[in-house]
């Protein structure tokens, strides 16, 4: 058909629909001619990243949408230039690897996993459920007493081409320059702990456990955990090549093997995480993604800065700090969580716990956050709201034994359901106006505020160590909350878990 025959209006809608075409037009037409595109297609991982980013660099978004996606693909261009490091160290640097170190399940999911009905073998439970249910004060840090899996002959770092990478500009690829160079040092032992390797590695798993349906969530978590690690270790070493005293290097190679352990700990754990609900339906979020952070890894250097001064070793301290003692808490919130849908699962009920890409990505922001700051106590009481009171209908239905209306009294009465409150009630004042209503609500309200901060941390969180206070008791509250609802799913017969209870 002629166009003189279109009547003007939807000759000029066809018009305009060809022009918001012709960006996608010349995308088709650029990945025709782009063999390199092609080759970045086929890696699993990175290849939507690798499309976005073709399409940016061509400039087929407007300036608006350029900017937003160019803060989108920051750890996509991480990972891009750790994987173009990698690839120019060759095959020397392979061997360095280790990617199995995070490709073991836990042994709390391996056993659980065991059992299509876990509640037929009491003694597998008692041992697989212990660990869960055990006082809250109780943090189990062994990993941090084994020996470090990161060690290397410092003889192989030196060995390196690092020659490869001067057309490189990635912080990974800066990292390793700087590596071989302290390797070169003299007084330094003979083995050192290799950030790189362990980098390389992290990358390595990444691309063999989540190859299918892996989601830019799941990549942002541990990409920044990656630039987090690069950046310390990155310093460690400047500061090193920069000492003149013995005791000063000393100490920062004793930095790196202390961070390396919390590195393998995070994402051993994150990996094991994501792999329990591989296979389960993740509902779409109509909220945004949540603000991606400073992990506690870049905590590491300012919490343990004192045992410089003092009879204790990096690793030492940071065994005993907030550090661990608050991210190790997260994960177990986390993975009660799953354990406590696992449970009703096998006793032919529903789940407790909807699981949506923002609770999720909440459950992973608990086990790597520690908080300074409201913005960031903020965000950690958004995600235990949306877990626990989004769903205390569930938790009464379950409570009450299929009984609601008893569950509800019992919630009310019993102080351990309290927190699932407290924590509605830290969130009131930190997103919504208390000071609007009648004089009488508005005063009830702020004292129930203040009695709520008060019991917590004493007062209303002001400092970084009382956002930190404050957290990790509203994380022993919701863990003593769990262990009450574990507790009450399992079997009373033959007394079990009567021996880790005493």
């Amino acid at each position: 058909m002629k166009k003189d025959y279109l009547p003007e209006g939807i000759l000029k809608a066809m018009e305009t629909l060809a022009e918001a075409t012709l960006p996608y037009q010349a995308a088709v037409d650029a990945l025709k001619h782009n063999t390199e595109f092609f080759t970045a297609l086929r890696d699993p991982l990175v290849s939507k990243l690798g499309m976005m980013d073709s399409a940016l660099t061509r400039g087929l978004f407007d300036d608006s949408l350029a900017m937003s996606v160019s803060r989108l693909l920051e750890p996509y261009h991480e990972l891009a230039g750790t994987k173009a490091a990698i690839e120019a160290l060759g095959v020397s640097f392979e061997g360095l690897l280790k990617p199995d170190v995070y490709a073991s399940a836990s042994a709390i999911g391996a056993t659980m996993a065991e059992f299509a009905h876990p509640i037929g073998d009491y003694q597998a439970i008692r041992s697989a459920l212990e660990p869960l249910i055990r006082a809250t004060e109780i943090m189990d840090t062994t990993w941090l007493k084994g020996s470090s899996a990161w060690l290397v002959e410092k003889s192989a770092i030196s060995c390196l081409d690092v020659g490869y990478l001067s057309g490189l500009t990635s912080a990974f690829s800066h990292l390793c320059v700087l590596e071989h160079e302290t390797s070169l040092l003299t007084g330094i032992p003979d083995t050192l702990t290799s950030a790189t390797s362990q980098i390389a590695s992290i990358t390595a798993a990444l691309e063999k456990e989540l190859p299918i349906g892996w989601k830019y969530e799941d990549l942002l978590s541990t990409s920044k955990l990656i630039s987090d690690y690069c950046g310390l270790a990155t310093r460690q070493h400047e500061l090193i090549q920069k000492a003149a005293d013995p005791a000063e290097v000393s100490w920062r190679l004793e930095v790196l093997d202390a961070a390396s352990k919390f590195v393998d700990r995070q994402v051993g754990w994150y990996l094991d995480f994501t792999g329990a609900i591989a296979d389960e339906e993740i509902a779409d979020s109509e909220e945004t993604a949540s603000v991606v952070e400073p992990t506690a890894l870049s905590l590491i250097p300012t919490h343990i800065g004192y045992t410089r001064r003092v009879d204790k070793t990096p690793t030492e301290g940071l065994e005993e700090s907030v550090i661990v003692t608050i991210t190790e808490k997260g994960k177990r919130i986390a993975d009660n969580v799953l354990t406590i849908n696992k449970l009703r699962l096998d006793a032919g009920e529903d789940r407790i716990f909807g699981l949506s890409e923002t609770v999720v990505g909440g459950m992973l922001n608990l086990s790597t956050s520690v908080c300074s700051t409201e913005e960031q106590l903020g965000r950690i009481i958004d995600v235990l709201y949306f877990v626990f009171y989004e769903n205390l209908k569930h938790i009464k239905t379950l409570i009450g034994c299929g009984d609601e209306n008893k569950g509800d009294q019992m919630v009310r009465k019993e102080n351990v359901y309290q927190c699932i409150f407290d924590v509605k009630t830290i969130r009131s004042d930190l997103r919504h106006d208390l000071d609007h209503g009648k004089p009488n609500e508005v005063k009830k309200k702020q004292k129930s505020v203040g009695d709520c901060y008060k019991e917590y941390c004493g007062n209303r969180p002001l400092k970084p160590k009382d956002f930190k206070k404050l957290q990790e008791r509203v994380y022993d509250k919701v863990i003593e909350l769990e262990n009450a609802l574990i507790q009450m799913m399992l079997p009373e017969e033959n007394g079990l878990f009567a021996e880790s209870s005493g």
